[in-house]
């Protein structure tokens, strides 16, 4: 592995290391609102760690881990595009709006890194193919499954208003379902490479608001993808 993509790999470590300590603290800011998520968090770790990363990892190997973890990033970053743009954040609590900011910043920031250390050890076409089916699969199930968990519990599943919102927020506002499959769409492509679609100037502002160093380094060469 080259240097400069060496660093960029141990910068993500790092800010996975952040993320996974805000996850933790959400979750817990949730429970002490009496939301019940035990269940939910169970499901994921068991999703992510035990099916994933424990079954299908020993079945078809490292290299389709890191597929399926360069197409979440992926994912991630087309999620984070959506809540940076069109003031979707105008309306969230001030003292939340910060973190959700913080963290779609640094997934924009490191969109590309675990996709450059994939076309290093495994440039197949398909296995990069096959880790993005997988990885749509289970993300955007987990991601669904924890919303209706949390819309549940304050009874408004069926609300009128709540159902306006998400249907304005899945087909015409938003246009997540969209957008959504236009990345699987582009990720698909041969000559794919993340850095093609330039959402960092997203990223650039959020940092630059909060006061946050922006420690972006595009890779080299995505022309020859």
């Amino acid at each position: 592995m080259d240097p400069e993509l060496r660093e960029r790999l141990l910068g993500l470590l790092g800010q996975e290391i952040s993320h996974s300590r805000e996850h933790e603290k959400f979750f817990d800011n949730l429970r002490e609102q009496g939301y019940r998520i035990g269940g939910f968090v169970s499901a994921y770790k068991f999703a992510f760690y035990g099916v994933l990363e424990g079954l299908i990892g020993r079945l078809m190997g490292r290299k389709f881990l890191l597929s399926t973890a360069a197409a979440i990033e992926h994912l991630n970053a087309v999620i984070a595009e959506v809540g940076l743009s069109n003031g979707f954040l105008e309306q969230a609590d001030p003292e939340v709006r910060p973190l959700f900011e913080w963290h779609y910043a640094e997934e924009i920031e490191h969109k590309a890194v675990v996709y450059d250390v994939l076309r290093q050890v495994a440039p197949s076409y398909p296995v990069r193919a096959i880790g993005m089916v997988f990885a749509t699969c289970t993300f955007m199930g987990v991601l669904l499954m924890g919303t209706i968990v949390l819309v549940a519990q304050d009874r408004k599943l069926f609300d009128r208003e709540c159902l306006r919102d998400a249907t304005q927020f899945f087909f015409s506002k938003e246009k997540f379902v969209r957008r959504l499959l236009l990345a699987f769409r582009d990720y698909l492509r041969q000559g794919f490479h993340p850095d093609q679609h330039d959402s960092y100037g997203l990223a650039a502002e959020v940092f630059e608001r909060l006061g946050v160093r922006f420690g972006h380094a595009r890779s080299q060469g995505i022309s020859s993808v």
